[in-house]
């Protein structure tokens, strides 16, 4: 690789280092189990089968990557100790040798490929575009495999540390899978609950609980009131009313956290669609004036704080500042609902219009809420909104059929790395070459789509770096969505715990700690 080759180099030895100091200190588990309260719990122990947020708190725990983020969000080495790249389209990566699954079998370059290749060959599914650069994978050795891209990339190293390696041979949708994170499945309700235990032969520095369990609790306010009686021990996502319903920051047995987020929430606009409205007029949001007069009818500041209490900050693009790529010249379109209606009346639309937004409300904090607020900004503007809050999997169903004219939606970019929005929410929908694979809205811009494209295969990371923050301009500027605001992380642990989250909101159960 070019370019970027010390950089990455450079935080892989960092990486080693702190793995070795870790891995020298002993480790006394705990017998009583560390409980972890969630919106929702994974319905199959196939990683493959769900890419969310409370999915990765289970996976991650289960299934090694070949690389892995730290809480900064810089790569380091995971299954994989170190690689290398004799050209621009082969990386080599070299596994560890004491690496073993649940099950006591190494982990080897065979296994590898198998995950890769069954990734690759899975249609419809957000990681097979996400490894769409890749051609093949070969077996050099038991522990050597060699990755060939079909062009330069610059994203191949971020995208591996969302791709599980499973066993070749076993995997099954029904039953546990091997797997040499730091946990193993015991037990499991599909939807209920995960008990995890110690993986025997883990390789690096195990976690103080010999045990864990993943609970998933229909509201914030029932996994409160288990966080205080003792029954739970982290809440990873905690609503900004119950905190102060509870008075859970003056209370000594529990710490209340509020970090910077990754998570962006926004508007979506159906371009794609000629039947975006109720009464079936030509579809209001093809017309830029329309998407920049809905842009000016919001009132974010409101929205942060009378529904987010304050635990957000305005979004003014599709990536949080912390995430490489953030353009921080890039400003929100202000709050003036007189340009508003003045758009909306140059647009054809005097009188505004009728518009269904669907929104979830199991998915987001204060989801439902969220999406009242923006129901009376348009009102105030003639847009009359017709709110519809469904389940996670229904409100998923409209998005990806193509049935949503205009959806609240919210996205992580894990990776840390912008081409996660650009690539999968922004680009025009191409299964075949991986882009555009969250683009439910079918937003297409022929000259953005280059530009990602071409920044995709950049690997100077200076010029990349100018190539991510035009991309997310010129989108910004064409209003396929409304950026709304960046949440901020509210956590709540036992005052017994130490717990460091990560900006993802995915809990990593080794870094984990009982407080003495």
């Amino acid at each position: 690789m070019k370019g970027g080759r010390g950089h990455i180099l450079k935080y892989a030895c960092v990486f080693l280092i702190a793995s070795y100091a870790a891995c020298s200190r002993p480790t006394v588990q705990r017998s009583q189990p560390v409980r972890i309260g969630l919106r929702s719990v994974v319905n199959s122990l196939d990683p493959l089968s769900e890419n969310t947020v409370n999915g990765g708190s289970t996976y991650l725990n289960l299934y090694d990557a070949l690389v892995q983020r730290d809480p900064s969000m810089t790569l380091g080495p995971s299954l994989a100790v170190h690689w290398s790249t004799p050209d621009d389209l082969t990386w080599i990566f070299e596994l560890r040798k004491e690496a073993r699954f649940s099950d006591g079998t190494a982990v080897t370059a065979a296994d590898v490929k198998f995950s890769l290749d069954r990734v690759m060959n899975t249609a419809g599914i957000q990681q097979a575009a996400a490894l769409a650069m890749l051609d093949r994978v070969e077996v050099l050795n038991d522990t050597s495999v060699k990755l060939v891209t079909r062009y330069p990339s610059s994203t191949l190293l971020t995208r591996l540390t969302d791709i599980s390696i499973l066993p070749r041979g076993k995997v099954s949708s029904k039953s546990a899978i091997p797997g040499s994170g730091p946990y193993k499945v015991e037990d499991w309700a599909p939807g209920k609950y995960v008990q995890m235990e110690a993986n025997p032969y883990y390789y690096r520095a195990k976690s103080d609980f010999a045990e864990a369990r993943f609970l998933a609790f229909e509201n914030t306010h029932d996994a409160v009131d288990a966080l205080i009686k003792g029954n739970i021990d982290i809440l990873p996502q905690v609503d900004p009313d119950t905190v102060q319903e509870f008075n859970l920051t003056n209370r000594k047995d529990v710490i209340v956290g509020s970090d910077p987020g990754l998570l962006v929430l926004y508007l979506v606009f159906g371009i794609g669609g000629d039947d975006g409205t109720e009464n079936n007029v030509k579809n209001p949001f093809r017309d830029l004036r329309v998407r920049q007069a809905v842009y000016h009818a919001i009132d974010a500041d409101r929205m942060i704080r009378e529904v987010q209490r304050g635990y957000a900050e305005p979004a003014t693009q599709l990536v949080a500042p912390i995430v490489y790529g953030f353009n921080n010249q890039l400003q929100r379109l202000p709050f003036d609902p007189k340009k508003s209606r003045e758009l909306l009346s140059q647009a054809g639309y005097p009188n505004g219009f009728d518009i269904r937004l669907d929104v979830t409300n199991n998915r987001y904090r204060r989801d439902v809420q969220t999406g009242k607020a923006v129901a009376e900004d348009l009102a105030a503007v003639g847009i009359r909104v017709q709110l519809n809050a469904r389940p996670l999997k229904e409100w998923l169903e409209l998005r990806r059929e193509g049935r949503s004219p205009f959806y609240l939606g919210g996205w992580i970019v894990g990776s840390g790395d912008a081409s996660g929005a650009l690539d999968y929410l922004l680009h025009t929908p191409n299964s075949e070459a991986g882009y555009g694979s969250a683009n439910d809205g079918r937003y297409t811009n022929p000259s953005l789509d280059t530009l990602i494209e071409e920044c995709g295969r950049t690997m100077d990371p200076r010029r990349r770096l100018t190539m991510l923050e035009d991309a997310m301009r010129i989108a910004m500027n064409d209003v396929p969505v409304v950026p709304l605001y960046v949440e901020k992380n509210l956590t709540a642990t036992r005052a017994n715990i130490v717990w460091e989250p990560y900006p993802d909101q995915v809990i990593r159960l080794a870094s984990v700690r009982h407080r003495n």
